[in-house]
């Protein structure tokens, strides 16, 4: 990793569970534009891909972890993270730590398939248009939520029927290879 590399260990002896998280921090992304959002499809491919992988390897008997994922997401003030975590299994953190990094480093190394990119495509568009379908029985507080998003963080509310407008419109326009860029691009900023 590029820069100062922070490590930080922190125990609790009052916690029943494992849990390793690696966090990259990024420039803030906020998507505003149409050619952000598009950006920010992009960022979804990749964490639904990479949770996907997490997620096969969870099935597996000998899995050193219980559950995890990757996000990308706004974190405190004017930054975004990159960040991968799961919970383990007793005694295994880090060989968790090391599945989640090769992980991220096979993609870096070898990229997603076109099969992962396929699925995870219809997985988006699936998600969007059901929000969209849905958008009267959305509850309330999920709404609110967006609005003090808005107030407190300025971000954009087109609002789920937009948002599937958007998803619609982009995603045919990404391609694997963009897409496969980015773990690197996350990791070594």
């Amino acid at each position: 990793m590029k820069g100062n590399g922070y490590i930080s260990i922190e125990t609790d002896p009052e916690l029943v569970n494992t849990i390793v998280n690696i966090q990259v921090k990024q420039p803030l992304f906020q998507p505003k534009t149409y050619t952000e959002y598009r950006q920010a499809l992009k960022h979804q491919l990749f964490i639904g891909m990479l949770n996907s992988r997490y997620s096969d390897d969870i099935l597996k008997s000998n899995s050193t972890i219980i559950g995890g994922g990757g996000r990308f997401n706004r974190s405190f003030g004017d930054k975004s993270m990159f960040s991968i975590g799961a919970a383990v299994k007793p005694g295994k953190a880090k060989e968790a730590l090391a599945f989640l990094l090769t992980e991220v480093n096979r993609t870096i190394q070898h990229g997603f398939t076109e099969s992962e990119f396929t699925r995870q495509i219809a997985s988006i568009n699936n998600r969007y248009e059901k929000r969209a379908k849905e958008v009267n029985n959305t509850d309330s507080r999920n709404l609110a939520a967006e609005y003090v998003r808005h107030f407190m963080k300025n971000e954009s509310i087109p609002g789920f029927i937009h948002e599937n407008d958007i998803a619609q419109h982009f995603l045919p326009t990404i391609t694997l290879s963009q897409v496969n860029t980015l773990g690197q691009q996350w990791l070594t900023k």
